[in-house]
């Protein structure tokens, strides 16, 4: 077996281009506010953010799909045109008036 050595460095480093040291954009523009005031710390927040994001998206889901089965009372009016919708339904008519035994032309 090969000795293998490994350099450990406990500080946080930027990914590099070319040996010149780069921050991500969204890293840039955290430290330009000057409320972060390091890399790492950016790094946080920007987690912290998309983890807001997330937990944010389940619940509007969560909403639209569980909330949106409750059912709403109807005023009275509405009321009264759900019976006469389901009485004329009942009698085999409906609100549109349908064309019966009409001639078929076959020519």
């Amino acid at each position: 077996m090969s000795d293998f050595t490994f350099e450990e460095n406990s500080s946080f480093k930027s990914p590099s281009i070319i040996g010149e040291p780069t921050s991500p954009k969204m890293v840039k523009a955290l430290l330009k506010t000057g409320i972060i005031k390091n890399e790492k710390h950016a790094g946080f927040v920007l987690i912290g953010f998309t983890i807001l994001c997330f937990a944010l998206a389940l619940y509007i889901s969560y909403a639209f799909i569980f909330a949106g089965n409750t059912t709403r009372k109807l005023t009275p009016e509405q009321e009264k045109q759900k019976q006469e919708f389901q009485e004329r339904i009942r009698q085999g008519r409906s609100s549109v008036p349908a064309v019966q035994n009409a001639p078929v032309n076959n020519q």
